[in-house]
């Protein structure tokens, strides 16, 4: 094959990846679901369990790409003012699993009661999030959120705290996963059902979910969603 005619093949080879690029592209369907405040992710130490988020997407699609944010800090309990404002965000390490993939966002090193985040976490971010004091931006994840590339955006999620120190507390204040999909999509939501919830059936999907809880002092608040109309219950306390 002479000089010219391998020139030509390349060039023509880069075009058609260019356009299938470009098509690729237009393809892609944004989405953007949030979840609701939940209290008290901060596991008591490293010997307890993680607080683990149960939650399912019913929004369809083939994941092209994935952010995460997460708005960590102490919400101040009405039924106790002056309370002593516990963030300690730099204590956890968060985990995002979906479809037996676990990857990790952040391992806070630190101790800080003052520590809060207010961050996103994108592959493309420039650096890694710091482990020690408050965490505001954008970052990078430890583990990168490509690994559920080319996966169900809808089906069953877990957002697990695991804590280092042993005393401290904080609450999930907002929180969201963002990004793009590929494929045939259909609206949806991020839902957070109720403990009765075992097993969800959306767009065909069985889903198994439990709840997340807010809690307060005299009063559990949980937030559910059916066919992504959120619903809100109260139970008294004794």
């Amino acid at each position: 094959m002479s000089l010219l005619r391998k020139l030509t093949l390349l060039a023509s080879l880069a075009v058609a990846a260019a356009t299938a690029r470009a098509i690729s592209d237009a393809d892609a369907t944004p989405f953007l679901l949030t979840g609701p405040e939940v209290d008290n992710i901060d596991p008591n130490g490293p010997s307890a369990p993680p607080k683990t988020i149960y939650f399912g997407i019913t929004q369809t699609g083939t994941i092209a790409d994935l952010d995460v944010y997460l708005n960590l800090r102490f919400l101040p309990d009405p039924n106790k003012p002056g309370a002593a404002i516990n963030n300690y965000i730099d204590n956890l390490k968060i985990v995002l699993t979906h479809d037996g993939i676990s990857i990790v966002l952040y391992d806070g090193k630190g101790d800080t009661q003052s520590a809060i985040m207010d961050a996103t976490f994108d592959d493309g971010a420039a650096q890694l999030a710091p482990n020690v004091g408050s965490v505001i931006g954008t970052f990078k994840p430890i583990d990168a959120l490509s690994a559920f590339k080319g996966i169900e955006l809808s089906g069953a999620w877990q957002l697990a705290f695991f804590d280092h120190i042993i005393g401290d507390g904080t609450d999930l204040a907002a929180w969201s996963l963002s990004g793009n999909v590929t494929g045939r999509s259909t609206p949806g939501a991020l839902v957070v059902p109720e403990p009765s919830s075992l097993a969800l059936l959306f767009s065909g999907l069985s889903i198994a979910l439990l709840c997340g809880t807010r809690r307060r002092s005299r009063t559990r608040e949980q937030v559910c969603s059916s066919n992504g109309a959120d619903a809100m219950t109260s139970e008294a306390l004794g």
